[in-house]
């Protein structure tokens, strides 16, 4: 069995070391195979398990360090809750039809697909179902059944540019300052 060793330089764990089991830490000093070896200027040896570089010194005890989220830009913060959007707008919707539940599409080509079936299905000799591809497989819908969807789909997908307006604006009053922030905020469920 292995002993784990910390260096401690400045408050901070500075170096791992390893061990065979016949180490001995005593008094801050380190015997390894009969040889002490005390620790550099200014630095003490340690054992804590679990402690790696970068933990802190407090109260005698090592922690792990404090993390920091990055501070993003109003820039990086726009690009990301764009990306959420888009991700969100063109990531499906789930719509009831005849007490089911169905993931359509919502992508850009799906969208294009189903607005040109809506526009047919409004002209004269239209037909009375449509065959539609999902996720799940074909389904058959009743025409009127299949534009109550097409709309719903269409309505969510504009909740989700809806729902970018305030996070654009709380980004430029600097109110909104984190992507956890955004992910937060008022957007629609898929």
């Amino acid at each position: 069995m292995s002993k784990i060793i910390q260096l401690v330089q400045g408050g901070v764990v500075a170096n791992v070391l390893q061990f065979d089991d016949t180490a001995v830490l005593s008094g801050g000093v380190l015997t390894v195979g009969g040889m002490p070896f005390a620790a550099p200027a200014g630095g003490t040896f340690m054992q804590q398990d679990g402690a790696r570089k970068g933990w802190e010194l407090s109260g005698g005890v090592l922690v792990a360090p404090t993390v920091i989220a990055p501070t993003l830009t109003a820039d990086e913060l726009v690009a990301y809750a764009n990306a959420k959007q888009w991700a969100l707008a063109t990531g499906g919707h789930t719509v009831t039809v005849g007490g089911a539940a169905y993931l359509f599409p919502s992508d850009v080509t799906s969208m294009a697909l189903m607005t040109g079936k809506v526009l047919r299905l409004q002209l004269p000799s239209a037909p009375t179902t449509v065959d539609w591809q999902l996720p799940s497989g074909f389904v058959t819908f009743a025409a009127a059944d299949f534009i109550t969807a097409s709309a719903a789909i269409a309505d969510f997908v504009q909740s989700t540019f809806a729902a970018l307006q305030p996070v654009l604006a709380a980004i430029a009053a600097a109110t909104m300052t984190t992507t956890a922030q955004i992910d937060a905020a008022s957007w629609p469920t898929p």
